[in-house]
């Protein structure tokens, strides 16, 4: 928008201050070494991709927002070292662009890698429900079928939250010429926080009750899940902590960037926070996540669990992310056919179902029917309205 465009605000105008405040001369050094940072980060990427036993395809948001988070400092550090003067007609051109962009990108940033840590623990869950003679374990469709929805359920939620923080940046622009749009963008961004956090702790707080209640779960992979997700509660906790900040849209910044108002958080003390409590934790978990060998701490796959149902087949459970050896010293194949098990394999399985007591941990007795049978009832035993007062239902025993 142009000076000559942009009509005259009113002196008691109030628009909510930008998280991480407006770039300036504080922001150059950081930003530089959050790109070199963030470009380190590519070095395991691509290494992952090259060797066959650790690639992964499981991070579908966390990848692609690293490569966003590069250009989000680069733009930054740009800005930063720009000569325009704080006030004028280009600032005005660049608040509206480049910084209204960056605010949109940092709100929903955090959301995408929670998503990613939800897709993860679905692969710890399948792995529950899957045969294997060694640990006792009886193939448990119903249950697979009900994780599988529940986890794309959370998902849901989780970029439920990301709606508003998204319609807030839309706003962005009308908010520093009409306070109908800035009280909108101040609401909003509250929303979008406290509705992401919320999710956040429900999802740890299951995370916690599936390693004590869900027989044969991965510990391990549980607890690395869990270390992500308590990285990343620091960014909105940090959030709502400033968010209600306030700052008149056309405030006379002095030309030598040293002073800005208070409530904008451009100083120096509200860099540094903006940094220690925002952009690392962000860094940290893109860090963990694309560094981790993910596919041996969560025994899965390259793609993790990416199917629906089970139609085309049923995973194999894995050792350390790799596929159990067969006669003839290969791997075995990925998925195994519904209709691939003779008669002994369907016996032995209905002896270690009479004999196992890892179903009485949800406080429900395995119907003794078929595997063909209970395949066809996998769904329609799923509760659809109430699931997450069936699953504490489960988790308590």
């Amino acid at each position: 928008m142009s000076a000559a465009a942009q009509p005259s605000p009113s002196p008691s105008l109030r628009v909510p201050a930008f998280v991480g405040g407006v770039p300036n001369h504080l922001d150059f050094a950081p930003s530089i070494v959050f790109v070199v940072l963030y470009g380190l980060l590519f070095i395991p990427v691509i290494s992952r991709l090259c060797w066959k036993q650790t690639r992964i395809g499981i991070l579908w948001a966390t990848v692609p927002w690293m490569m966003e988070s590069l250009s989000l400092n680069v733009l930054r550090a740009l800005v930063a070292r720009s000569n325009v003067v704080p006030g004028s007609a280009e600032w005005i051109d660049n608040l509206n662009g480049a910084d209204t962009y960056c605010q949109v990108a940092f709100s929903i940033g955090y959301i995408a890698m929670a998503t990613d840590c939800c897709l993860l623990f679905r692969c710890l869950l399948v792995n529950t429900t899957l045969e294997d003679r060694e640990r006792g374990s009886v193939d448990k469709p119903e249950e697979r079928a009900m994780y599988r929805r529940y986890t794309g359920w959370f998902v849901m939620l989780y970029w439920t939250g990301s709606v508003p923080g998204m319609i807030a940046g839309g706003f962005h622009n009308t908010a520093f010429i009409k306070q109908k749009a800035a009280d909108m963008v101040f609401a909003l961004r509250y929303v979008s926080s406290i509705m992401t956090l919320l999710v956040m702790l429900i999802f740890i707080t299951l995370l916690r009750l599936a390693r004590r209640r869900i027989p044969h779960i991965d510990t391990r992979g549980v607890d690395f899940i869990t270390t992500v997700m308590a990285i990343l509660c620091f960014i909105p906790v940090y959030r709502l902590s400033v968010m209600h900040n306030t700052t008149s849209s056309f405030e006379p910044y002095p030309p030598d960037y040293k002073v800005y108002p208070p409530g904008n958080l451009s100083n120096l003390k509200d860099k540094v926070c903006f940094y220690i409590f925002h952009t690392v934790p962000e860094f940290l978990t893109i860090a963990i996540l694309v560094s981790a060998d993910l596919r041996r701490i969560l025994n899965t796959g390259p793609w993790g669990d990416y199917r629906a149902n089970d139609k085309k087949g049923i995973p194999v459970l894995r050792r350390d992310g790799l596929l159990p050896m067969n006669e003839t010293g290969e791997e075995s194949p990925e998925f195994r056919h519904v209709d691939s098990r003779d008669e002994k394999s369907v016996e032995n399985e209905k002896d270690l179902e009479a004999g196992s007591d890892s179903s009485s941990r949800f406080g429900s007795t395995i119907e003794r029917l078929s595997y063909s049978e209970r395949l066809k009832k996998a769904g329609s035993r799923v509760p659809g309205l109430r699931p997450y007062r069936w699953l504490f239902k489960k988790c308590r025993g």
